[in-house]
């Protein structure tokens, strides 16, 4: 099913934060130039929330800017890469950059709970435009 977006993972209809862990680790085993092509334009949604995880993050900023630009002119945000992915997507970021994730939502957690915890969030997130 849905997996890996750009800047963001699919919900958590059948699974949870470990299973999703598990498949967004297996990903992240190809090589990180790898491309990622989603089905789906979340893309400034998507960033729009990293953002508010980590608002000091200059690889989102940029990458949300990047991404409005596009949308404005009508062309796709897609493909992204997989070491692009480790910069500005907070569910990817669990894996990698755990501890700093950690500290943007003040918690003391595995990276399974961190990724289920991430997708609560998001599933609650209101994009502003």
């Amino acid at each position: 099913g849905d997996t890996l977006f750009q800047a963001g993972c699919g919900k958590f209809f059948e699974g949870d934060g470990r299973q999703m862990c598990n498949s967004l680790s297996t990903i992240l085993r190809l090589p990180s130039n790898t491309q990622v092509f989603c089905g789906h334009e979340y893309t400034v949604s998507n960033l729009s929330f990293a953002l508010s995880i980590e608002p000091d993050n200059i690889h989102v900023q940029s990458r949300l800017i990047w991404a409005k630009d596009r949308i404005a002119k009508k062309l796709p945000t897609v493909p992204s890469t997989l070491q692009e992915e480790t910069t500005f997507n907070p569910f990817v970021r669990c894996l990698c950059a755990t501890d700093t994730l950690k500290n943007a939502l003040n918690l003391e957690t595995t990276e399974a709970q961190l990724v289920q915890r991430l997708r609560e969030m998001k599933d609650k997130f209101k994009t502003k435009i």
